[in-house]
């Protein structure tokens, strides 16, 4: 398996944008020494025919890992306020940290699941997919199939968790969530995929309020993942089965209005492998098209853009492109979960 990053600055004014707001497998374990990094050179840029109206150029950096893949089934991908980078390693169910130049800071994490009924222990994972940051230095982590949320400083300490396997009868059930974001107020936005649904906690844990159900009505979601705020405070929901981004207002104590919602050409089979995730950017949403190896730009009101088609690099080998997050710079960055050796991509626009 194949693990690659793809960091992309796009054709949107740069002064527009700010960073995103912020899914039975191996039982790998991580080794007890972390792996190192050897010097990496870019290669040369390569003009890329993609589906773009203006040709765009690739710098591939390619990372050095002897002995062990870095991520060989990756899903979500947040940025640090300092830049630096947190991906949530799905197969190896562990939070590998890295700098900015993709050197390996910190990991932590290993297989552990909950088991007739009994939770798993404490920052042990069971494929873990959804990564949010707030702005107090808590990460919290969407452990997917132990069915719960974690959260953790940034050095990786264990702070609490709160979430348990069930379809909704209590407030704290919780069925594969894929995705966390903080919002503005605080509060934690879960999208609890298998329930159907979004819910909202304290930091703490504490229930606050949720919107969903099953169908394709405003406000009822099928399958959604990826969540994510806009600086003006909505949140963008990956609403994957019903093939369409759905936008919530989000107001005071967590309340959640479903606003409108517009369809998305991409995500043709509600599977449990092809989970796309998206980011805001200033007045531009970007998703990820899992199974074509693509990111797909609209506006915030659901206009199509363009397609950056990432498989036509050559880079990502017929790559799962998951996770996408945001610099404050409008890089992008976006994790692959199907390849091989790990590379970095700066896509930049044509000069």
């Amino acid at each position: 398996m194949r693990k690659i990053l793809i960091s992309a600055a796009l054709s949107v004014t740069v002064a527009m944008l700010v960073g995103c707001a912020g899914s039975p497998s191996s039982t790998t374990e991580p080794p007890a020494s972390q792996p190192s990094f050897g010097d990496a050179t870019p290669a040369a840029p390569t003009l890329l025919p993609g589906s773009t109206p203006l040709p765009w150029l690739a710098d591939v950096l390619a990372l050095q890992t002897p002995g062990q893949e870095l991520a060989g089934k990756s899903a979500d991908i947040a940025v640090a306020a300092d830049g630096t980078l947190f991906l949530a390693d799905t197969k190896h169910h562990r939070i590998v940290h890295l700098d900015r130049q993709g050197g390996l800071l910190n990991q932590w994490g290993s297989f552990s699941g909950s088991d007739q009924g009994q939770a798993a222990p404490t920052a042990t994972f069971n494929e873990p997919w959804g990564i949010g940051l707030d702005s107090e230095g808590t990460i919290y982590i969407a452990d997917t199939w132990n069915h719960r949320i974690q959260a953790f400083t940034l050095d990786g300490e264990y702070l609490r968790s709160w979430g348990q396997f069930g379809q909704g009868a209590d407030p704290t059930d919780l069925y594969g969530p894929r995705d966390v974001a903080v919002g503005a107020d605080g509060l934690v936005y879960v999208s609890d995929t298998g329930n159907k649904r979004i819910v909202v906690y304290t930091p703490q844990g504490e229930y606050v309020n949720q919107v969903g159900g099953e169908g394709s009505q405003l406000g009822q979601f099928i399958e959604p993942v990826g969540i994510a705020f806009s600086q003006d405070g909505r949140l963008f929901v990956a609403d994957e089965g019903n093939r369409r981004v759905q936008v919530l207002l989000v107001g005071e104590e967590g309340s959640m209005e479903p606003a409108v919602a517009w369809p998305v050409d991409a995500w043709p089979h509600n599977d449990m492998l092809y989970k796309p995730y998206l980011c805001v950017v200033g007045d531009r949403v970007f998703l990820t098209d899992t199974e074509a190896g693509s990111v797909l730009e609209y506006t915030t009101s659901g206009e199509f853009k363009t397609k950056y088609d990432l498989n036509s690099t050559g880079v990502l080998n017929y790559g799962l492109v998951y996770g996408i997050a945001s610099q404050a710079d409008g890089t992008l960055w976006v994790s692959d979960l199907a390849g091989g050796a790990p590379v970095l991509v700066k896509i930049l626009p044509a000069q």
